[in-house]
């Protein structure tokens, strides 16, 4: 089932000339981990994510990027869609480098009435 979410995701990203990517999350004060597979077009996101090797978990957002210079700034509101939705604003800054976009940050996230704050890398092509 995996491979098949990801190969549709590969699949309407190239349609809608975005990037794959994916990323892995923790949070200290939690130990919780989420990792998530996606594409994201510049504008939009949407993917899959699963928290703590358990709960699947489809989301979808919308993306604003700032140009620092060297570094981009990306600000990511994100609905998720599962047993228990949730809501998250996502920050992270990101570099190109040779095709292969890696990046940083943290997330707001409102899920089971309590406030999260996941640390993440980002990897993309």
């Amino acid at each position: 089932m995996r491979k098949i979410i990801l190969a549709l995701l590969v699949i309407v990203s190239v349609q809608m000339k975005g990037d794959v990517f994916v990323s892995f999350s923790y949070d200290f004060s939690r130990g919780e981990t989420v990792s998530s597979v996606g594409m994201d077009t510049g504008e939009y996101t949407a993917g899959v994510e699963l928290w703590d090797f358990s709960s699947l978990c489809f989301f979808v957002g919308a993306v604003k990027n700032l140009d620092l210079g060297d570094f981009m700034f990306t600000l990511e509101t994100r609905v998720g869609f599962s047993s228990k939705p949730y809501l998250a604003v996502v920050n992270f800054f990101w570099k190109r480098h040779e095709g292969v976009k890696w990046g940083f940050g943290y997330s707001i996230t409102l899920k089971d009435s309590s406030i999260r704050f996941p640390l993440f890398v980002r990897l993309g092509w």
